[in-house]
């Protein structure tokens, strides 16, 4: 593992440290006191927490990809995952168990059906969006041109920016069609061409980004540090969505056309 993704897993670990502590400073002038505050709030924290068990034989063989969704789960819900055998206990505030649960099961019944991993990362995203959002449209259909040489590439792994049509450091996608069929998104081949994906897209919460943005900027409101799920041009009017998750957008349909000069 190289340094980068070692100082990666080591911010993230601080992040859910952070967001499920609490530092809590009391003063009293008897030590008695002190014990007396100590116990109340324990049986108040206790109170809320809460503690479930799932039992799934496909857990004794579990993919490293799983358990990366896994971690992915961990950190969205602030919840603690344990894996034992056949055994996975979720551990947390009552509300985060009961989201987490729900994700896990998800999980466990996309891996056990031999659903392909991509899959199963875009249900999870799916449902995180819908957990958290305020919003009536999730998914939207949009269009991806891209070149001849990279519609294979995208056919079977999907929309991996190595090799996907890039705005920035995130994929674009239009909302009309005519966007995607200028030469900038779809070059022609050698025929004239040109390769345009109808493809289904999870943009869930967005906002106003632009072309030098690496990821989506964090939210402003609440304590745990959640993210966009895209970013757009124009937040009333938009003309395309840009995503920087490869299993956020799926492609339904290719088409292939060409354009006639008259």
């Amino acid at each position: 593992m190289g340094q980068l993704q070692k100082g990666i897993n080591i911010s993230l670990e601080s992040a859910v440290k952070a967001g499920s502590t609490i530092e809590l400073h009391v003063f009293a002038l008897y030590n008695c006191d002190l014990i007396r505050v100590n116990i109340a709030f324990g049986k108040k924290v206790s109170q809320r927490q809460m503690e479930k068990k799932l039992e799934h034989r496909i857990l004794r063989n579990m993919s490293m990809y799983g358990r990366k969704v896994l971690e992915m789960i961990k950190r969205k819900h602030g919840v603690e995952i344990q894996v034992q055998d056949t055994i996975i206990t979720v551990s947390g505030f009552t509300d985060f168990v009961t989201g987490a649960l729900w994700d896990v099961e998800l999980l466990l019944d996309k891996m056990s059906n031999s659903v392909s991993e991509q899959e199963i990362l875009r249900e999870v995203q799916w449902a995180s969006i819908m957990q958290r959002g305020n919003f009536s449209e999730v998914e939207k259909t949009l269009y991806h041109g891209t070149s001849e040489s990279s519609v294979k590439e995208i056919c079977i792994h999907g929309f991996n920016r190595s090799f996907s049509t890039a705005y920035g450091q995130g994929v674009y996608f239009a909302v009309n069609s005519a966007l995607s069929v200028r030469d900038q998104y779809s070059p022609p081949n050698a025929d004239g061409h040109k390769f345009i994906f109808v493809s289904k897209v999870l943009t869930g919460d967005y906002t106003k980004g632009c072309h030098s943005m690496k990821t989506t900027p964090l939210k402003e409101t609440g304590d745990i540090p959640l993210r966009y799920d895209s970013v757009t041009d124009n937040i009333t009017k938009p003309t395309m969505f840009v995503i920087f998750n490869d299993t956020q957008a799926f492609p339904e349909y290719l088409i292939t056309c060409q354009i006639i000069q008259r």
